[in-house]
């Protein structure tokens, strides 16, 4: 599992969570449910997901500075439009620095999962 893919399984959870109402009406589907055992799973591998994660923050780093700048983080990153993927850079910048570190790649990965 790599970790934009993840990023992007936790960002559709809360997309997900946030048409709950809609989904319900259409389908009948109990989203807390569903969101429950989401949470269940990607906390099932939160070990490895936070090894992926530390791994990822290493190949991003594409100055071997220890800290990920918003250009590196665009043009590191595959999915989305650049504009999407600063919108991602400044939520995941948790001090508002205008760098990631380490832990604060990881601290919004696992913010994500704990909200589920």
């Amino acid at each position: 599992m790599r970790f934009f893919f993840s990023i992007i399984i936790i960002s559709l959870c809360f997309i997900f969570g946030a048409k709950a109402q809609e989904v319900k009406q259409v389908q009948d589907i109990d989203v807390n449910t569903l969101k429950a055992r989401a949470a269940q799973i990607l906390r099932q591998y939160e070990e490895e997901l936070h090894t992926e994660v530390l791994q990822e923050f290493d190949n991003m780093d594409v100055n071997f500075d220890g800290y990920i700048g918003e250009g590196e983080f665009i043009d590191a990153s595959t999915y989305g439009t650049a504009e999407q993927r600063s919108m991602v850079f400044q939520a995941m910048d948790g001090n508002h620095d205008g760098i990631l570190s380490k832990d604060e790649m990881w601290f919004f990965v696992k913010s994500r999962i704990d909200a589920l």
